[in-house]
């Protein structure tokens, strides 16, 4: 709790200090806009489920959208910082779209939601999808279960921002946490049976090439290892689950 507290006080401290020699209409420093949004994700997200209308009223939520808007995405050098940098823009923008009345709940919201509601970073507008196909370019399936859609079916929301000094760690727990989480995959043994997130379907490629790619991707990180050698022997059957759209918090 002390350094949950610590952590937080120092967060506060140092974005007090950035926002008084920066502009509030500009963002050139990537540890602002980490220190605002991970303020905030600690402030409104508990074990994955968000307090929307809390997160609504958060001042430094909306400074954190304003400065995003001019934060320039090419100055970051290295891919550990962009890849934590989308990752986290992905997270806010989906947030962002629920506390303004958006959400995939329905056909039509899915269509606004990830479409045809596109968001300004730096010089440039991007919708979720395309944030989405920025980061399939790191070729790391991983990051499938970093970026959350705000829907009960999507990965757990952290409640505090990708770091890049430690993404690889993050992504690995990110993964590890989706696989083994029976609300989003359940693996019949018995049966023979895995029942997958519909994630893993849509996003095949990123696996492999078939099914038993999949498979033998999750056995990576499935925290039973005889389930693990079964799926790693292509020896479970897929089954995907329906995508519960459902919002994954308190509604407004």
């Amino acid at each position: 709790m002390f350094e949950n507290y610590h952590r937080s006080l120092i967060n506060v401290v140092f974005v007090l200090c950035l926002a008084l020699f920066l502009p509030a209409t500009s963002a050139k420093d990537i540890r602002l806009l980490n220190t605002l949004l991970d303020t905030v994700l600690n402030a409104h997200v508990k074990d994955g489920y968000v307090d929307y209308p809390g997160l609504k009223k958060n001042s430094r939520f909306q400074k954190y959208l304003t400065l995003l808007e001019s934060f320039d995405p090419s100055t970051l050098e290295t891919k550990d910082h962009q890849a934590a940098f989308w990752i986290n823009t992905y997270n806010s923008l989906a947030l962002k779209m629920v506390i303004n009345g958006t959400t995939p709940v329905n056909a039509v919201g899915r269509m606004k939601f990830y479409r045809t509601t596109e968001h300004k970073v730096g010089k440039r507008k991007y919708d979720l999808n395309s944030i989405k196909s920025i980061l399939q370019e790191f070729e790391d399936p991983r990051v499938l279960f970093a970026i959350v859609d705000a829907s009960y079916a999507a990965p757990v929301l952290k409640n505090e921002i990708y770091r890049p000094m430690t993404i690889n760690q993050e992504l690995d727990a990110a993964a590890f946490a989706f696989v083994n989480d029976n609300r989003k995959n359940r693996f019949l043994p018995n049966l023979r049976i895995a029942k997958l997130s519909k994630i893993f379907e849509r996003n095949e490629s990123m696996f492999g090439q078939s099914e038993a790619d999949v498979l033998n991707w999750i056995s990576e990180y499935h925290e039973n290892e005889d389930v693990a050698d079964d799926l790693m022997d292509g020896r479970f059957k897929v089954d995907y689950l329906d995508y519960e759209y459902s919002i994954n918090g308190r509604p407004l």
